[in-house]
């Protein structure tokens, strides 16, 4: 992994996610500017949190967290836990957006 978020940062997005239910409990994931952290469970599909390298850079922690519980974050990824949602930042606004796998 080249780019890692602030500790700070890593922290804040680890309560967030354990406050949802969803404990980070694999490695973070980084690929193409973005950073991901996961809950799986065997079985059953991971709730993925992935947040763009640039939101993650210009934003302090709890502006992050503001932004995933404006954009309602939380129940995207429980309504359908194999989307590939991605927080990015498209001008000066701050989105969630579905990637395209692959």
């Amino acid at each position: 992994m080249s780019w890692q978020p602030t500790d700070d940062i890593d922290g804040e997005i680890r309560r967030w996610m354990k406050a949802k239910g969803w404990e980070v409990n694999c490695p973070p994931e980084y690929d193409r500017e973005t950073y991901a952290w996961r809950h799986k469970v065997p079985g059953r599909p991971s709730h993925t949190l992935r947040i763009s390298q640039k939101v993650l850079e210009d934003y302090p922690p709890f502006a992050v967290l503001e932004h995933l519980d404006r954009l309602n974050v939380a129940t995207a990824i429980r309504a359908r836990p194999y989307a590939r949602y991605v927080m990015l930042q498209n001008g000066s606004r701050v989105t969630l957006e579905e990637a395209v796998a692959g």
